[in-house]
């Protein structure tokens, strides 16, 4: 996760400094070869989420007290910012208006990157551990939410043919986790995975969803019987995959030509995330009996942005024509990139605090038994 995130600072820089290395023809190349990277990490995301230990966790009322407030109470604090903030920066673009533009800032700064938080778990090797089971799981009702709203701000977007095509894409997801959801697999059902594998993130693509949410799903539909296969290709891929989701964003971004009203807009966003999510979530796991740095971990985690924010800000955005304008896009690939970086150092300390704590309770442990 260091590395991604060093690349996508490093992107920013060259992009400031010299542009010239990120001209349209080089952007296009290697938005190819993103575009492939993500849609493997998003075949491993999906699986992992089919597959993992967390797909089992049992939704307890703490739990769901923990996803319900981690995503509530920064979007409506991201909402209510809007209002204000729209008097002195244009946030709605040529098909939006300030209610679209207000929810879609709400959606934005409230989302957990589960791809992003995924790849961070399995880097620090917190994949297996409780709080990893528990943001995870946490992070998955996020996703949900997320694209729900996406949904709903771009159905006035969205042509009649193209919903269609939403719901004949839907059924066919559905019906097939259905058809693979076998140990032992016929001869075309074998075909059918493949092909379906290879029809995903463009059919996805192609009716006005990401083609990251077809990648996604296909990896839950993805076969039992390549479980054992997925295993031991799953962290390498999502550990050399990741920087391909924060590079372009890094690349977009000349700080020498953005204008200061994106620069305030993204800090303010930060802060609001930190105060809703980062805050909110830590004291709500501390009500829950979670240890302090137990719940500054769980704060930490699930602040994390990153894929999510980008293939939503980008879709939302639509090179300029879309419901957001250019202020609140390039604010959001700021926050996104600050947040990654900040969230991933705040994890991994807090989490060695609570490691820490532990160790030493086990020693005083010893101690007195070894006195007695």
């Amino acid at each position: 996760m260091v590395g991604a995130v060093a690349c996508m600072w490093l992107a920013t820089a060259l992009a400031t400094f010299a542009p010239g290395m990120f001209e349209e023809e080089i952007l296009a190349a290697g938005s190819g070869m993103g575009v492939f990277a993500q849609i493997l990490f998003g075949f491993a995301a999906g699986a992992h989420i089919r597959f993992g230990r967390h797909a089992h966790h049992k939704y307890t009322k703490g739990t769901l007290v923990l996803l319900f407030t981690s995503f509530v109470v920064p979007f409506v604090l991201g909402c209510l910012l809007a209002i204000p903030t729209s008097h002195f920066v244009k946030l709605s673009g040529d098909t939006g208006d300030s209610m679209t533009a207000a929810l879609a800032m709400g959606t934005l700064v409230a989302v957990t990157a589960l791809a992003v938080l995924v790849a961070q778990l399995l880097t620090s090797g917190r994949i297996r551990s409780k709080l990893g089971v528990l943001v995870i799981a946490m992070a998955i009702g996020h996703d949900i939410a997320l694209w729900l709203l996406v949904a709903f701000l771009r159905a006035s977007t969205l042509e009649v043919m193209q919903l269609i095509g939403v719901v004949i894409f839907l059924i066919l997801m559905v019906v097939s986790y259905f058809i693979l959801d076998s140990e032992d697999l016929k001869p075309w059902k074998k075909w059918y995975a493949v092909i379906l594998m290879i029809v995903a993130p463009i059919f996805s693509d192609e009716v006005g969803l990401h083609f990251l949410v077809g990648a996604v799903l296909f990896g839950i539909d993805m076969p039992n019987s390549w479980k054992l296969f997925l295993s031991k290709i799953e962290k390498p891929l999502m550990t050399l995959t990741v920087p391909y989701f924060i590079v372009p964003a890094g690349s977009v971004l000349n700080l020498g030509n953005i204008e200061p009203s994106v620069l305030v807009l993204a800090f303010v966003m930060c802060i609001t995330n930190l105060v809703g999510q980062f805050v909110g979530s830590t004291l709500i796991a501390r009500t829950q009996g979670y240890s302090w740095n137990d719940a500054l971990t769980v704060g930490s985690d699930m602040a994390t942005k990153g894929v999510a924010e980008y293939a939503v800000a980008g879709s939302l955005f639509d090179g300029g024509s879309g419901l957001i304008s250019r202020v609140l896009y390039y604010s959001t690939l700021l926050m996104a990139m600050v947040l990654t970086t900040l969230s991933g150092w705040m994890s991994q300390y807090f989490h060695w605090r609570a490691r820490k704590e532990v160790h030493e309770a086990q020693v005083s442990s010893a101690v007195v038994v070894g006195a007695d």
